[in-house]
């Protein structure tokens, strides 16, 4: 009989709560409680100017932080050769800028160079964004920046992101090599990009 009075719990002149109810409690409040965490991540997430991307190049990811505004794409080789680059644009402070890291072969630069190019598609109009440079991490790097003031198109009408490997022998013209290509979205309107 002692035995069976202690494990009801009964304490002098109280009633016994049953152990379901207070599971059925302690539910409820963990669902209230999650509810609310995980609504206010949402809405940080959403709220915050800034991401974190992490892009594979190659056999690295490259980590950066990144305004929303820019747009980023990957940049793949035509020709299966494996090369991969990924391509950013965006602008900043009335400062367009177009960015690419590319995993691409060492090459003799006395002799040839990698260059960056913009096409507008379905028009023969292109222009060179320069010529890339060995960066430390083994990748190829390219930077092409202009002021709003100073374009005399719409660049973000040039959607096609073109990579060619030219030779050193002073044509201007882009090379038949596309080592990459990748579009960036034809009607973009992130924050500040259109119109120009």
């Amino acid at each position: 009989m002692k035995y069976t009075q202690s494990r009801s719990h009964k304490k002098k002149g109280g009633k016994k709560i049953p152990w379901w109810l207070l599971v059925v409690g302690l539910l409820v409040v963990l669902i209230v409680v999650g509810v609310v965490f995980l609504g206010d991540d949402a809405q940080s997430d959403d709220a915050g100017d800034v991401e974190v991307v992490d892009v594979a190049v190659g056999d690295e990811v490259i980590t950066d932080i990144l305004d929303n505004s820019f747009e980023q794409i990957d940049l793949a080789d035509p020709d299966g050769r494996g090369y991969m680059g990924i391509a950013r644009r965006g602008i900043e402070n009335n400062l367009y800028t177009h960015v690419v890291v590319a995993d691409l072969p060492a090459i003799n630069t006395d002799a040839y160079f990698y260059e960056g190019w913009l096409v507008r598609p379905g028009v023969l109009q292109f222009f060179s964004t320069g010529e890339m440079f060995a960066r430390e991490d083994g990748k190829w790097g390219l930077v092409w920046e202009v002021q709003e003031r100073d374009q005399e198109e719409e660049v973000v009408d040039f959607t096609r992101a073109i990579i060619t490997l030219e030779p050193r022998d002073g044509d201007p013209a882009p090379a038949a090599d596309h080592v990459l290509e990748g579009d960036f979205e034809v009607d973009v309107e992130f924050s500040g990009l259109l119109p120009f």
